[in-house]
């Protein structure tokens, strides 16, 4: 009643459907609430995806603004399946109402992706391209709100090519400048609903009108442009136009190396003629051979001396292949509107108008073919047209002499203007320097980039599957990120294997329609909309080329689309049926909302209890026991039933990861393989005889496994060159060294060129999937190689939690450290103010600091409040925590002897890197063949290590038998009787006692625990001159280490497996500095070129906390 009132005293205010959304916490429901009841109430953030409507009259300037509000709570907080719920509720509104959060700057680009999201046109029921969106910054009344040009700079991409205004408000207080912003911000809203002219906003930011020259919301005007690349383009255009040369010469001319000039709008065309004419993939490798030949053989003055540039190449062919395959988009040029395209029409008779849709159906049906440049740009000639100085997109009229001279040259002249329209629809081609957008200087002019391909690393290059999804802004003069990418890019160290991933533009299939729509930037055109339907033997022949197109054409153009665009597409209204749309028909009863009942079956109307209701029930009922059955009585009878591999209390009381869970996996993936033997499912104590319990193994049984991240659920390979800083391997870790075969694990290293290194290896870790703390680690190993030839560095050893192998960022500061307490040993280089005197006295490194580490990074020093995984001792002060370093093996050759070095890695350094190798800390079971290894230790690392003799036949060139090596181990201190043993030939060869690394009065250091971290397991096999000599005259490749199992016990007594424990926590600090843990390219913790640039936490010793 209320409304019927308002629409006779206010004839002229209108009601519109308006979408109301935002990222949560930005204000919705305030705003909703003081529009409805002029009040401002307090709230909380909306939580998950909320639909809420009300019918509002605004107030604006001139009259009020009717209009029913959908609001929508949160889209940001929401899984990606309830997007399209959001999207389904905002679409259909006449105008899209957008909250931003003024002051929360880390969540800006969050809400633009969201935002993006809405209007991203996808299929049919898309928001239509003339509703406006109206963003409005909120909270301006607190400090520090964000700048509204960098708001308005960040949108920009997500709003282009509609109508736009950005406003700042505040919701809370009537008397603040911004509070009355909401009149304008409606009174703009309501001026673009009624289709009026645009009018600035009250913010001082310009919002242009609507014109023939510019898309909406975004002026493409040259006065916007800057002046420098409007004139390039405008002479590019010009220069295009009037080319004298055919494709065919220019092509002659490229191959005899006698091109009148060798600018960049020569490249662009040549890389335009040769992928239209051959196609990409044949092109592509025309045009490299193509310049690579042109440069060794043209004279030095005309290419300037250049040397051939490979990543530059591709990235020009790649951005030129983009272009050609986004003029079918509809995004050229702005031609005819459809009102002139229709009139036209109008005016042609019904005979010739027949045969010119006949004729552009045949010639279409080639379009929906495939993705590849020749056709896209082949279909496009067949519908160009040169009437006009125009360059637009039109279907011409079939020729009616095609062998006259006239034909010959307009077809000459076509193909010009082609190619002055593919300038003209993508303007960025005529920027030489369009590669800085993609690539930093130094990446693109390194020595890699110039020899092979180098993957961008400021943002990827332009997809071709998501053209269709984005509309192109030439202002900005950039390409919106894609959702897909028809690209696989493989990153490693900033270079990259590029590979096409084989996906089509364009999909043709007998069995299913394919359909494609992209959106149009101008206003006055209607989108591309390429339809295939199948061929049906139920609907008229003449319609079975089902395909249409609706295309930018000029006022002049001899023929027109719109008569395509109503028909042919496959609706029932396309066949002429009769439609008895005012006579009753057979199936009326059908669509009856209220039908007669049958009193025989609903005797007793007004409850259930009739015979149709018991039928009802009854065959509900029946449903669901069935569903019961199926989905709850099943699986519990197969679980009681099936047998289980192994008791719960292998996992511990925390499970894997410390999350309490224990999995229980489909096909072998377990924590314990089950195809481990019954009699090693547990194994006696090396040091007192005990059972310890089997809770890790993995017996690479199944042959073909890869290592991939992501294809295993405890081990991952990666792609990576330096295990540490300071070891200088001569090889690249790849995953494609490692598989399983025969029963075993093989890491293979071969004399293969990968990366710019000679040889490639593997290297394999459970890093943050599998850890333990305290155990007895055993490996079954057959060594590569020989035992009498040096060069090879086989090892399997474990390594802290919180430090990657491979991502030198994460080990700065925490390698090698295991140490708990705070004093001079924590700090750099070992030394406060001078002291001690034997730090920098001491030792094979005289006259220079016995310690070249930065100090420990997460000691037990640093301040409070500083990062710090924790946790804290009853002091308050933070526990030590670092990544210690225990060696399983390292295998090498002494003259003509097999050994294996086995040790563990230390910081802070004792006096002269001597730890206390008396009785008390030292124990060898063989003096025979374990003496002590002559290196001790150097300015990063101190080490305690033993060399011990081999199985001389258990070597892949003998008799390749297995050897077990392993280690078992205490974690803690010497009053915790702990100590390390380390296995060879399933034997003992020597034990480190914690009071071996006790406290050193000579440096002043405190003593150090044998590893209380969650330890993770790595195996690798590569090469390196500072392990040991390489015998590169008698190696012999492929080098193969195989592993025939690896096994992990326990104390029953003392579970403890995971690598985020509750004492020893790593998973908040990982995630904390994910960048760092997941970027190998950072090599340092600290600011430096490749450094994760961020700076160590203060230490009480040093800083002033």
């Amino acid at each position: 009643m209320l409304n019927h009132l308002l629409d006779r005293f206010y004839p002229n205010k209108f009601r519109y459907r308006i979408g109301l959304s935002g990222l949560d916490a930005c204000g919705k429901t305030t705003l909703i609430h003081k529009l409805k009841y002029g009040e401002i109430i307090e709230t909380v953030p909306t939580i998950g995806v909320v639909f809420t409507t009300a019918n509002l009259n605004v107030p604006c300037s001139e009259s009020i603004l009717r209009c029913t509000v959908w609001e929508v709570g949160a889209p940001g907080c929401s899984p990606r399946s309830s997007r399209s719920l959001v999207k389904s509720v905002l679409t259909p509104s006449a105008a899209i109402v957008w909250l931003v959060d003024g002051r929360d700057r880390d969540r800006l680009v969050e809400s633009v992706e969201e935002l993006q999201e809405v209007v991203a046109p996808k299929g049919p029921n898309s928001l239509s391209m003339n509703a406006p969106i109206l963003i409005l910054a909120t909270k301006q009344d607190l400090s520090n709100p964000i700048p509204l040009d960098e708001i308005q700079r960040k949108f920009i991409p997500a709003i282009s090519g509609r109508k736009f205004a950005i406003f700042r408000v505040s919701l809370v207080q009537d008397n603040d400048n911004h509070s009355a912003n909401l009149v304008p911000a409606f009174d703009w809203l309501l001026a673009n609903l009624k289709n009026r002219p645009l009018i600035p906003d009250a913010t001082g930011i310009p919002i242009p009108s609507t014109n023939s020259n510019s898309t909406q919301g975004i002026d493409v005007s040259g006065e916007s442009l800057e002046k420098e690349k409007q004139l390039k383009l405008n002479e590019w255009i010009s220069r295009a136009q009037s080319e004298l040369t055919t494709e065919e010469d220019f092509l002659t001319q490229f191959h005899s190396i006698n091109l009148p000039s060798w600018d960049h709008y020569t490249h662009i065309r040549l890389a335009y003629v040769i992928l239209t004419t051959f196609g990409r993939q044949k092109g592509k490798d025309m045009i490299f051979t193509g310049i690579e030949n042109y440069i060794n053989q043209s004279s030095k003055t005309q290419t300037r001396s250049r040397t051939f540039h490979v990543t530059m190449t591709y990235f020009w062919i790649q951005i030129v292949h983009f272009g050609i395959c986004r003029m079918l988009g509809g995004v050229a040029g702005a031609g005819a509107t459809v009102e002139e395209v229709e009139e036209e029409r109008k005016n042609k008779n019904k005979k010739e108008l027949d045969e010119e849709k006949r004729s552009q159906f045949s010639t279409r049906d080639s379009i929906i073919s495939d993705h590849d440049s020749s056709t896209v740009v082949e279909s496009l000639r067949t519908l160009d047209t040169t009437t006009t100085t125009t360059t637009t997109m039109t279907v011409p009229t079939p020729s009616t002499s095609p062998n006259s001279e006239d034909t010959k040259n307009n077809e000459k002249n076509k193909k010009n203007q082609l190619f002055a329209q593919f300038i003209l629809s993508n303007p960025f081609v005529a920027q030489g320097n369009l590669w800085e957008e993609y690539y930093s200087r130094e990446v693109i002019m390194s020595p890699e980039a110039k020899e092979g391909m180098v993957f961008p690393d400021r943002k990827p290059l332009p997809s071709l599957i998501s053209i269709s999804r984005v509309v192109f802004n030439p202002v900005y003069n950039y390409f919106p990120s894609f959702i897909d990418n028809d690209f696989a890019l493989l990153s490693v160290s900033g270079s990259c294997s590029m590979t096409h991933s084989g996906r089509r533009l364009y999909h043709s299939s007998a069995a299913a329609p394919v359909s494609l729509v992209r959106p149009n930037p101008n206003p006055n055109m209607e989108s591309t909309r390429l339809v295939e339907k199948e061929k049906s033997p139920t609907r008229p022949k003449t319609k079975a080329n089902n395909v249409y197109l609706t295309a930018t054409t000029t006022a002049t153009s001899s023929a027109s689309t719109s008569e395509v665009q109503g028909k042919s597409q496959g609706f029932p209204q396309s066949w002429n049926p009769k439609l008895l749309v005012d006579q009753p028909e057979a199936d009326d009863y059908l669509h009856n909302p209220q039908p007669r009942r049958r009193r025989s079956l609903s005797r007793g109307r007004g409850h259930i209890f009739t015979a149709r209701g018991f039928a009802n029930l009854g065959c509900l009922l029946t449903l669901g026991m069935g569903l019961l059955g199926l989905f709850v009585a099943y699986p519990v009878t197969q679980y009681y039933t099936s047998p289980h591999q192994t008791p719960i209390g292998n996992l511990g009381p925390g499970g894997i990861n410390s999350t309490g869970q224990v999995p229980q996996l489909i096909g072998n993936f377990g924590l314990i393989d089950r195809e481990t033997p019954q009699e090693a499912q547990s194994f006696p104590s090396y040091m007192d005889g005990s059972d310890w319990q089997l809770v890790f193994s993995d017996e690479f049984n199944t042959d073909g496994r890869t290592f991939y991240p992501g294809d295993d659920p405890y081990w991952e390979a990666g792609w990576t060159y330096e295990i540490h800083q300071q070891t200088g391997d001569l090889n690249w870790y790849d995953p494609s060294a490692i598989t399983t075969r025969n029963g075993s694990l093989e890491i293979t290293l071969s004399k293969q060129p990968s990366h710019g290194l000679d040889y490639q290896g593997g290297m394999l870790a459970t890093w943050n999937k599998f850890c333990f703390t305290g155990a007895i680690v055993q490996a079954s190993v057959s060594l590569p190689g020989m035992n009498n030839v040096s060069g090879l560095w086989p090892s399997i050893w474990t390594l802290g939690n919180l430090g990657r192998v491979g991502y030198g960022a994460t080990l700065e500061g925490m390698w090698p450290y295991s140490y708990d307490t705070c004093d001079v040993g924590a700090v750099p280089d070992q030394i406060i103010d001078g002291k001690p005197a034997a730090a920098n006295e001491q030792g094979p490194y005289k006259n220079a600091s016995i310690s070249g580490l930065p100090g420990q990074r997460l000691s037990r020093c640093t301040c409070p409040g500083e990062e710090h995984p924790g946790p804290k001792h009853a002091d308050g002060t933070y526990v030590g925590r670092s990544a210690p370093e225990i060696d399983l093996f390292e295998a090498q050759v002494d003259g003509t002897t097999g050994c294996v070095s086995q040790s563990s890695q230390w910081a802070p350094f004792n006096n002269a890197y001597q730890f206390q190798n008396d009785s008390n800390g030292l124990t060898i079971d063989d003096t025979s063949i374990t003496i002590e290894n002559p290196y001790t230790g150097g300015p990063l690392q101190q080490a305690t290590s033993y060399v011990t003799q081999t199985n001389q036949i258990c070597y892949q060139l003998n008799e390749g038998c297995f050897s077990t090596y392993g280690i078992e181990y205490k974690p803690g201190y010497e009053a915790d009787n702990a100590y390390i043993t380390w296995i060879s030939d399933d034997k003992k060869a020597w034990t480190l006692e914690a009071a071996g690394v006790g406290a050193d009065p000579i440096t002043n250091i405190s003593a150090r625990p044998i590893s209380q971290e969650p330890m993770y397991l790595i195996a690798n096999l590569g090469m390196s001159s500072s392990f040991s000599f390489l015998d590169l005259e008698n190696l012999v490749f492929p080098a193969i280490m195989r592993v025939d199992w690896i096994r992990v016990y326990q104390p029953p007594n003392a579970i403890n497996i995971g690598c985020d424990p509750a004492a020893y926590p790593t998973m908040d600090y990982i995630e904390a500095n994910s960048i760092a843990y997941n970027n190998p390219n950072l090599t340092t913790w600290q600011s430096s070129i490749s450094g994760y640039n961020k700076t160590f936490p203060k230490n009480s010793l040093i800083d002033n906390c």
